[in-house]
């Protein structure tokens, strides 16, 4: 089965660096400004002044993005925007080294992404096939009914770690608290590669048989009503009675 690329959860230093986790992002604690190679600190000055205007120096970024895109971003950016991305990753990886130094890598899994979620300190991201239930031996019996796909999301881990979000955003937890999370890390991404998002969305609670092009992903509010579709499987999935 093909592996989608996602970003994964750090781990703590010395103890398990190399751990990878597939369907959850949390915020940057580093990572490298346009046109640089090295990462730096997400509380660094630098940071600070890019987020407040990060598309002063990008002349395409209307023809790259849409306007709608950019439009979210600039609401999600500007003063204060760095602080509190650094803030909710410095959050993120106490809360990820607390799960280690209390239970080691016996966690490791779903029970692991599970208490993440619902502590507010990682978000889902959803990619296709990478979730359950759609891992299965032929990518063509993986694609799900247009038609069922809103029920299908409601039952087993997908249903539950989608639950685990809508916990956390009730009880106003973590990224949910009283200064949310104003740019999620796969944001913060593209905007610094200067790129546009890759992957096609899905609402999960609609149920339309819509696919959305990757740059209006934030139409879809709830970030755990998303689910991604490399553009490699479009074909795929149009194939099999959903619209773009």
């Amino acid at each position: 089965m093909m592996t989608a690329k996602v970003t994964n959860a750090r781990t703590t230093p010395g103890v398990a660096s190399s751990l990878k986790l597939l369907g959850i992002d949390i915020p940057e604690l580093a990572f490298a400004l346009p046109g640089q190679t090295v990462a730096i600190s997400t509380g660094a000055p630098e940071w600070s002044a890019f987020l407040e205007r990060p598309f002063a120096g990008w002349r395409c970024a209307h023809a790259v993005l849409g306007r709608a895109l950019v439009r979210h971003l600039e609401r999600a950016c500007g003063p204060g925007a760095a602080a509190n991305h650094h803030g909710h990753a410095v959050q993120a990886q106490s809360g990820l080294d607390a799960l280690l130094a209390v239970q080691g890598l016996t966690c490791i899994g779903d029970t692991y992404r599970e208490r993440l979620l619902r502590a507010g300190r990682a978000t889902p991201y959803f990619i296709w096939p990478n979730v359950q239930p759609f891992k299965v031996p032929r990518l063509v019996d993986a694609v799900p009914d247009p038609a069922a796909l809103a029920e299908i999301a409601q039952h087993g881990r997908l249903g539950e770690q989608r639950r685990c979000v809508a916990d956390a955003r009730a009880s106003g937890s973590g990224m949910f608290g009283a200064d949310p999370l104003r740019l999620y890390a796969f944001e913060l991404r593209f905007v610094a590669r200067r790129r546009a998002p890759e992957w096609w969305v899905i609402d999960l609670a609609a149920g339309d048989g819509r696919l959305h092009p990757p740059v209006d992903y934030h139409v879809i509010q709830r970030v755990e009503d998303r689910l991604y579709v490399p553009e490699q499987y479009v074909d795929l999935f149009v194939s099999r009675g959903w619209r773009v």
